[in-house]
Order: structure tokens, then sequence, then C-alpha cells
């Protein structure tokens, strides 16, 4: 699936997924006065219910917008208001990404949900797995304005291509995006044009008003050549293609040429490069992790489907054939052993199990529910995302790529001025850069009268 063309539905079918593993669920905390029930499928007594009725009119209201949805008389939904909790996909959205300036006449009667909708109760569904202070969640602003003037890149599979429409709303509602926010591509910087010339990639990007630009890619297998074309033009690399690869011994092969393409280009320039690998993602089919045909033997054709619960006495769930255990416990060995990033996911998607697209999943010509089940493919929601940017956020400030700039104040250079010359700390950069800087410190290194975890600054202990 291309990302490059404009009000696009998401077209991904469910058989080329697979990920997951289920270990310590460490977000497992419910909403408050939140109960999950056995099954999700809404009773057709609801369809009297005000707040379904909202849904149902929001999902409308969403469709009417995606002109080829509309021609074409396609099922695709915005919002499944037929199951609990509702699921959102990135059709309610991800056409606003090329909006231009509100002032046109079509555009001046939308309102752009990513950027009035600032609060999670704004959006017409529930997040019933996280709460706010317990996911640790940030804005991917809060990662990109630690990038000035570099380039991180999301590639990979349809996950990638999902967590690319998360980053893009979420730069939205943090009020940092452009005005539109993808541009046509015939406007790409002509490095770009090259690059996606010469990989076969089609890109989206977009630039923020510190310098940093966000540039996606997908979909498909690894394509060890072309990525290594696009790897020296960017600063920080996250990366998975684990959804195409169907047995432990092909995901391992992938899984380690891919670490040993990012190892090498990151270790060549160490303190300018990023290389994360995005962890596995859990898929909730009958048979574990998506097996051949599984998206099809959910439930009756024609009928809806559930995806199923995660559970530590399946047989097929412990054996190693299933990758939602074996993609894990490779990803976990060899990633940090390579000195990359490793981005958690699993335990953030190991509970979603009614968070799935379900029998939505064929969007192109569906025209009744239950074609088949997509137990792949996640239900969107503003939290869900953000608990993943604020581990995206956690791996950037850590590393040596982020080296924050302290200004000493006037009068701590009056006071570093009238000190005898053998007792003058002399300013640095955080982070061990020559130079620069001005900082007054302490004879451990650190920032005098800065709070250090406030501020980002690590010592060099720690």
């Amino acid at each position: 699936m291309s990302i490059a063309t404009s009000n696009r539905p998401s077209l991904d079918h469910p058989a080329t997924g697979r990920r997951g593993s289920r270990r310590a669920m460490a977000y497992t905390q419910l909403a408050p006065g939140y109960t999950l029930s056995a099954s999700r499928l809404v009773t057709t007594s609801a369809a009297s219910d005000p707040v379904v009725n909202a849904c149902v009119a929001a999902n409308e209201a969403a469709r009417s917008e995606h002109v080829e949805i509309m021609r074409g008389k396609l099922l695709t939904k915005a919002l499944l208001c037929d199951v609990k909790p509702f699921c959102a996909t990135e059709v309610l959205f991800n056409h606003e990404f090329w909006w231009e300036a509100p002032t046109l006449p079509h555009v001046r009667a939308m309102t752009s949900r990513c950027r009035t909708w600032q609060r999670d109760s704004d959006w017409p569904m529930t997040e019933p797995h996280l709460t706010r202070g317990s996911a640790r969640a940030r804005s991917f602003w809060d990662s990109m304005r630690l990038l000035a003037n570099k380039t991180l890149w999301l590639h990979g599979d349809s996950i990638q291509l999902q967590m690319c429409d998360a980053a893009l709303c979420s730069l939205m509602r943090s009020g940092v995006a452009p005005t539109p926010v993808l541009g046509d591509p015939s406007y790409h910087p002509e490095w770009i044009s090259n690059l996606s010339a010469r990989s076969g990639f089609n890109f989206v990007t977009t630039v923020l008003p510190n310098g940093a630009r966000l540039l996606c890619s997908g979909l498909g297998t690894f394509q060890r050549e072309q990525v290594e074309m696009v790897l020296p033009h960017v600063h920080v690399a996250v990366l998975n293609f684990g959804l195409h690869y169907h047995s432990p011994e092909h995901f391992r092969g992938m899984l380690q040429t891919a670490i040993e393409s990012l190892r090498r280009w990151q270790s060549a320039v160490p303190a300018s490069r990023l290389g994360i690998w995005r962890e596995a993602s859990a898929q909730h089919f009958t048979t574990g992790s998506y097996q051949q045909g599984a998206e099809q033997r959910m439930a009756p054709r024609g009928k809806p489907c559930e995806c199923t619960p995660l559970s530590e006495g399946r047989q097929h769930e412990t054996g190693l054939i299933n990758l939602n255990k074996a993609s894990m416990a490779m990803e976990r060995q060899f990633v940090p052993n390579a000195g990359l990033g490793l981005l958690p996911f699993f335990n953030l998607t190991a509970p979603r199990y009614n968070m799935h697209r379900a029998h939505y999943c064929a969007f192109s010509g569906q025209k009744q529910p239950g074609i088949c089940c997509d137990c792949t493919h996640f239900c969107y929601t503003p939290l869900f995302w953000d608990a993943l940017f604020g581990d995206l956020y956690r791996l950037v400030r850590r590393s040596p790529l982020y080296r924050p700039v302290y200004k000493a104040s006037a009068a701590s250079w009056l006071l570093n001025a009238f000190r005898p010359p053998h007792t003058r700390r002399a300013g640095k950069r955080a982070g061990g850069g020559a130079g620069g800087g001005g900082v007054v410190r302490d004879p451990r290194g650190r920032p005098i009268g800065l709070d250090t975890e406030r501020h980002g600054f690590r010592t060099p202990a720690g």
C-alpha cells in the first residue's frame, strides 16, 4: 500500500500480519469504572442508544469527506459502532493531512479532528486499557523537539504506517504541524525525490518549526539494499517488518540482517545516529499469531467475528511455532546485543484483543462484514499511541544524539570570573560535547542550580 496518495483509505489486509508474545503485561490497567465484557459485539437493542447514534453520525461525517470511499460505495469504516468499545480507524482523520488553508471554501466547512480534539474525551471512542497516569504517555512532538534540524524515519510494515498516521495526528494536536501537514510529492526536497526514485519507496514527509523532519515509508518486506540507500540521509531510524514473516526461521533471518544494517550505520557515526527496532505487536487470532488462512477461520463467512485473548495455557501460544512468543524472544536478545534501541510494543498490545478492526478487515469492495477477520491492526486511540511515543521519547533522550546545551546566567558568569584560574569551571556541552555552553558545574560535572532530572541532564555515571 502506498501512503503517498491523499485521502487514502487503509487497504492493508490482515493476512499480511503477525506479531507478539504475552509476558508480563505492563499496560493492563483499566480506566476507572470500566469493565471488559466477554463479548465485544453490541446488541441490536443498542441501536437506540444516543451514544451509538453519535458514533454512527461521526462515522458518516468522516466517510463523507473521503471522495473515493463514497464514489466506490465501499464499506470502509472510520468508526466501528457495532462493537464495544467503539473502534476508530485512521480513516477518521488521515485525509486531513492534505487539507490546505482553512480559508479555502471546500475546507472551511470541515473541522479538523486532529487539530481540535485536544482531550482524550473529545474523541468518540474509549481507551479501555490505559489511563494517562499509568501509561507515561508523551506526544510525538516531545521526541521531535529533541531532534532539531534532524530527520526521523519510520519505515516497515503496515503497523509502522499506523504509527506514522498517529504521529502526524499527534503533531497536529500539539499545534506544530504545518498546513498542509503533507504536501504533494512533487514538492519534496530533491534528495527525497531522488531517494524515492532509486529505492522505490513512497515517502511522505513533514517539517516542524525546529527544523526536525518526519519521514515515513512502507509497506513490505525488508529490502536491505533500498534501506541502506536511505539510512545515510537520516539521523534516527525506527524499523520493523515482522508482519510479513510467518515462521521463526524466516523472521530470524530478516531480523539479523536488518539489525546488522542498522548497527553498521549507527556505529559509523555513533554520536549523530540512533537505530531503533520497534518490538513486535501481539496478534489475537484463534491460532495466536497469524498463520495462513487464520483470518478466514474466525467466523462463518459473512458473519461478525471476534478476536481471541492471549492465554498462557493454550498450547499454540507457548510453542515456539507461534511468533507471538518467538519474535519477542529474538528481538529482546538480538537488538540490545547490537547496541541498538528496542522500542517496547508487545506489552502495550498484548491485552488489546478487543481493539482490532475484526470483521471490517477487508476495506476494498467489502459489501458486508465478516469477509475475513483482522486481528492484527489496531483501533486508534490517542492514548494508545502516546504510550508508545513516551517510550520513543525516552530512547531518544538517553541516546548520544541528544545533547542539550545549558546557558549560565550572568550572575554565574560573574561569579566564575572572580574565581582563581585553577578553580574556574569551564563551560561544556552536556553529554560529552566539546566546548561552548558556559555551564557552571560542580566537581562531579553537574550543572549548578539545575534540576538534573527535570532538565534532562545526564551525569557521566548515569
